[in-house]
């Protein structure tokens, strides 16, 4: 028993264990043990028939190799009925040929052997496979029973087996016969203490499957009690919808938030009960994912309660299908969502609000803008004017003094907008070719007076590999230098302000710089880092009539339009340190910087060629602003007309040549805007002609509305008499060439 359990371990263990049926596995252990016992007694046989029959002792040999290595095809391929076939079609085949050539009289013993032979194989494999071999043993026993009733000796008539003669001893017949039965009564025992053990490993089974149903059992009744106490326990809503749209279920919450009763719910009729809206109900919205073949979605609808009331209820639904795609049923978890789109709608027109606040705000600034820089622009320029006009040295100071405060005042009006544009996003980053060196070179002559007037330094330290061309915002890099370095002056007293540029990375197509403005000054308290950059903070209260506040804030906010960041070191009287690190494109090849912010500095003092030969034509319709031109207009040599609104200059342009048009943009009857566009489409050369815009309104969308409408230049008011000559120049270069030579 030992040896027959280590040999069925090897082969069937693996076999069985993957096999969850307990009937097969006793089918198997049975197939198995047959197939061992066949084996034996044809081993025997065929050994037999070696002496005396070698062609039928030969093919028995091979009938056992097929039947020894069932097992091994059992264990390696797993396919239990075709091995099955394989074992009984072949040991029926030997046992059919055995019976035919050994002349079998004993029709009693084959009849037993081939019932035993047919029941084991209809238990082990299928009824089919009785009813085949009942056939099969039947035609066997006619076949051995007309043999003997005629004496016919197949094998000796057809003389294929000469030594069959030898088996006709009695002896040799009997011991076949007793062979055959042994191995019938083997076959017996198989089947029957393979049933009996059978049994009890059922039984064993059977038990054990019991228990595990008992304790399935309890763990299921302990799920449905905590999924019932779940379902009736959340504060969603949880219900389930046949095809037609009737509830199949609802929990607690449904009758809470619905105000029905869970049998009114029920109710088939109840879809006829309820106020739905059309298209937009429970029910439509349910067909119309049934319709689409829709396995989940989230629907808003509303619904009315048994009171009137109107909620809105948020659902997500999970719809199930059978295998041919027909609808079950879907499951549904809503939630009653009114107060959240309550919300939901205050925030929106909360948001709408904001827009229009922010809208206001920006029309209130560009219109202050415009109404303050006028009588500005009057201001500033008449001080220029009467400062070049050799007043007394009295008379002087207090021009000079005018002339800072409203230049202060300027600034102030020119951070607020700043500060205005940046908040409601409206600044762009504009990155093109420029000249790093020479826009430091500016810098240092603008802001380098103001620093000798008051007895300080300005030292530039620029990196000697710095390249000449980079690609970046160069009025937004200005615009951040000059805070920083007119902050740095403006809060230091004695000693200087120092400016250092150094490259500290580079390749062909890119380079990182960085830049420090470091003073000798006031310095800031440690506690106060942190704050300076906010809008409108000082470092100290007493600060605050040096500036607005707005100054480091907007070049923070610049610097991370630029995806940079600024660190500040400080001591108190010992001076700060403000750092940033900004990347630039290279500019590849020999590419020409073409920038009129650095051409050839024009010089206008004095005024010593002046513009004569230059026909312009002033469009403005304030008086006084026309005057505050006019003075500096006719101080340079230009021929100047005037027209008050754009209809009057549409006019003048049809009637005269002019060289450039100064255009306002805010004025009655046409502006500006729509005055350029229409001379832009008078085509030929007026598609050409300069026209600048020389006006209040400082305001970001306005200048690209602008320049969009077909102007070539954007000055604001006040401007600075250098700047409008020198803008004038570059756009009449041709005039200036041919006066000069005159």
């Amino acid at each position: 028993m030992n040896i027959y359990k280590k040999i069925s371990d090897f082969f069937l263990k693996d076999y069985l264990e993957a096999t969850d049926d307990i009937f097969v596995c006793a089918k198997i252990r049975l197939s198995f043990k047959v197939n061992l016992l066949v084996s034996f007694v044809m081993i025997l046989f065929s050994y037999a028939f070696l002496k005396n029959t070698p062609l039928l002792g030969m093919f028995m040999l091979a009938v056992v190799m097929i039947n020894l290595s069932v097992p091994f095809y059992l264990k390696y391929k797993r396919d239990y009925l075709l091995a099955t076939k394989i074992s009984f079609s072949s040991s029926l085949a030997v046992i059919w040929l055995a019976h035919i050539a050994l002349d079998t009289t004993n029709l009693l013993a084959v009849g037993i052997f081939y019932v035993l032979f047919a029941i084991s194989a209809g238990f082990i494999i299928n009824l089919k496979w009785t009813l085949r071999i009942f056939a099969v043993s039947i035609a066997n026993m006619v076949i051995i029973a007309g043999l003997h009733y005629y004496q016919i000796d197949m094998f000796r008539s057809s003389g294929l087996i000469a030594v069959f003669s030898n088996f006709e001893n009695d002896g040799f017949k009997d011991l076949f016969f007793v062979s055959r039965i042994a191995m019938v009564f083997g076959v017996i025992y198989a089947i029957v203490s393979e049933y009996i053990r059978g049994r009890e490993h059922i039984a064993k089974k059977m038990t054990q499957l019991f228990e595990d149903q008992k304790d399935l059992n309890n763990e299921l009744e302990i799920a449905k009690l905590q999924y019932q106490h779940l379902i009736e326990g959340v504060d969603d809503m949880i219900y389930q919808l046949n095809e037609e749209g009737d509830f199949e279920f609802v929990n607690p919450a449904v009758t809470k938030v619905t105000g029905y009763s869970k049998a009114e719910i029920l109710e088939q009729d109840f879809r006829s009960k309820i106020k739905e809206e059309k298209g937009v109900g429970h029910l439509d919205l349910h067909l119309k994912l049934i319709e689409e073949k829709r396995t989940t979605a989230y629907q808003e609808f509303p619904i009315y309660t048994k009171d009137g009331d109107k909620k809105w209820v948020g659902r997500k639904t999970n719809l199930f299908y059978n295998e041919h795609g027909e609808f079950l049923n879907s499951l549904c978890i809503a939630r009653d969502i009114t107060e959240e789109r309550e919300i939901k709608q205050e925030l929106i027109q909360a948001k709408e609000k904001a827009i229009e606040a922010t809208k206001a705000k920006a029309q209130f600034l560009s219109s202050m803008s415009h109404e303050i820089r006028t009588p500005m622009n009057a201001v500033i320029a008449l001080t220029h004017l009467m400062l070049e006009e050799n007043p007394r040295n009295d008379q002087k100071d207090h021009l000079n003094t005018l002339k800072f405060s409203a230049e202060n005042l300027l600034g102030l009006i020119n951070d607020i907008l700043d500060f205005s544009k940046i908040e409601a996003g409206k600044v762009e980053l504009i990155n093109k070719p420029f000249n790093l060196k020479q826009i430091i070179q500016t810098l240092q002559h603008g802001l380098g007076n103001t620093a000798k007037d008051k007895g300080l330094f300005l030292d530039i330290e620029l990196d000697e590999t710095l390249p000449d061309s980079i690609v970046g915002d160069s009025l937004r890099l200005t615009q951040v230098l000059n805070n920083l370095v007119g902050n740095a002056i403006k809060f230091t007293e004695t000693g200087g302000v120092t400016l250092s540029i150094q490259k500290i990375f580079g390749n062909t197509s890119s380079c990182s710089i960085q830049f420090k403005v470091i003073d000798t000054g006031i310095g800031i308290a440690a506690d106060k880092l942190d704050t300076i950059f906010e809008e409108f903070a000082q470092a100290a209260n007493e600060d605050a009539r040096k500036g607005t506040g707005l100054g480091l804030a907007i070049t923070k906010e610049l610097l991370r339009l630029q995806n940079s960041t600024i660190k500040v070191e400080s001591k108190v009287g010992k001076g700060s340190t403000f750092e940033f690190i900004l990347e630039f494109g290279q500019v590849q090849g020999k590419t020409r910087i073409n920038n009129q912010q650095f051409k050839k500095p024009i010089s206008i003092k004095n005024y010593p060629h002046g513009l004569h030969g230059v026909r312009l034509l002033l469009v403005e319709d304030n008086l006084i602003n026309q005057k505050v031109a006019m003075n500096f207009l006719h101080k340079w040599g230009l021929q100047v007309d005037v027209a008050f609104n754009g209809k009057m200059a549409l006019d003048y342009v049809e009637k005269y040549d002019y060289h450039i048009i100064l255009m306002d943009l805010q004025m009655p009857v046409m502006n500006g805007i729509d005055a350029t566009k229409a001379i832009r489409k008078m085509g030929g050369v007026y598609t050409k002609l300069p026209i600048i815009a020389l006006t209040a309104s400082a305001v970001l969308d306005v200048r690209d509305e602008a320049m969009e409408a077909g102007l070539n230049d954007f000055l604001t008011k006040p401007f600075l008499p250098q700047t409008l000559y020198k803008t004038i120049a570059e756009y009449t270069p041709e005039i200036e060439i041919v006066k000069q030579a005159s």
